[in-house]
């Protein structure tokens, strides 16, 4: 199998989504381990994740991933719950939690309304939606475009990216899981990056760079 790895930023007005310079970790030191042995591993902690009930079983969830959020006046740390609610593909409410301990429990939440219905042309499809500030990245309903909704603004991007394989074409999730899953956005304290395959070369996985931390 090939695999392509390329680097590209695309270009939303939003600035929290331009391409600027990885600060270095100065922190840790690659291949070094001061704690040694692991020890008083806790119990794993159970939630219902999703408000709607065990049969709702596709759903997005997590803390927003962009770093220095919690310096940020108005923003903060917070939690969302994306559940899918059409045939486990189609959703358009998020649950957005403040405390980490309101997120556990499932309460007191707030329940952003990104698309009029779960089958609009900007709803959610897929359970690879990721939070990263104050934005939710997605894949448009029933379309080859990626979606950036602006938690703040409430305002929808679009951007198309072609030859993008849609709508079950390449669900990486293929054989005893979920579909709709053709692509798949991956967040962390280095970025955002987003992850498809292309019609033309089905048997690649294409990785492109949105964001990075600055």
């Amino acid at each position: 199998m090939l695999f392509l790895f390329i680097s590209v930023c695309h270009g939303y007005s939003n600035a929290d989504h331009v391409l600027g310079p990885v600060a270095p970790d100065i922190h840790c030191k690659q291949g070094v381990c001061s704690q040694r042995i692991m020890s008083n591993i806790s119990t794993p902690v159970v939630t219902n994740i999703c408000l709607y009930g065990k049969s709702y079983t596709s759903v997005s969830w997590g803390r927003q991933a962009k770093q220095g959020m919690e310096d940020q006046e108005g923003s903060g740390d917070f939690y969302c719950v994306q559940p899918l609610v059409n045939g486990h593909r189609l959703g358009n409410i998020i649950h957005r939690y403040r405390p980490y301990d309101d997120f556990m429990t499932s309460k007191n939440h707030e329940d952003v309304t990104k698309a009029p219905s779960h089958n609009h042309a900007n709803a959610i499809q897929g359970s690879c939606t990721v939070v990263y500030g104050e934005a939710v990245f997605y894949n448009c309903c029933n379309s080859a475009e990626l979606g950036h909704y602006d938690l703040q603004t409430k305002v929808t991007s679009r951007l198309k990216i072609p030859e993008f394989g849609y709508n079950n074409q390449f669900p990486y999730c293929y054989y005893n899981c979920k579909d709709w899953t053709d692509i798949d956005f991956a967040a962390d304290e280095t970025g955002l990056r987003v992850i498809y395959s292309m019609r033309g070369n089905p048997c690649g996985v294409t990785m492109e760079t949105w964001c990075r931390a600055n």
